[in-house]
């Protein structure tokens, strides 16, 4: 997992120990599952960290304001159809 660390060019506010973590946390919340019966293949291949989530959610806590103040809630499990909605699933 450790490669698939945000490469971007967006200023990162996270320490790599940080941004480690986030990826680890994401992974965990969100893994990779296989399939069983009926399931779909490719919904359940899909996890937090091949979407992309730990490098968008590090860019949209660069993009806030150091003033600001942030809360973060919910659930990880709908990240992938979010990122599909905006065309942003990695190949």
């Amino acid at each position: 997992m450790a490669d698939q660390i945000n490469h971007s060019l967006v200023p990162s506010l996270l320490s790599p120990g940080e941004r480690t973590t986030l990826l680890w946390i994401c992974g965990a919340l969100f893994p990779r599952l296989e399939a069983a019966g009926g399931d779909d293949p490719a919904l359940f291949a899909a996890d937090a960290v091949s979407l992309g989530v730990p490098a968008a959610l590090e860019e949209a806590l660069a993009a806030v304001p150091p003033d600001a103040r942030v809360l973060i809630f919910g659930s990880l499990y709908l990240a992938g159809e979010v990122l599909a909605a905006n065309g942003q699933v990695p190949d």
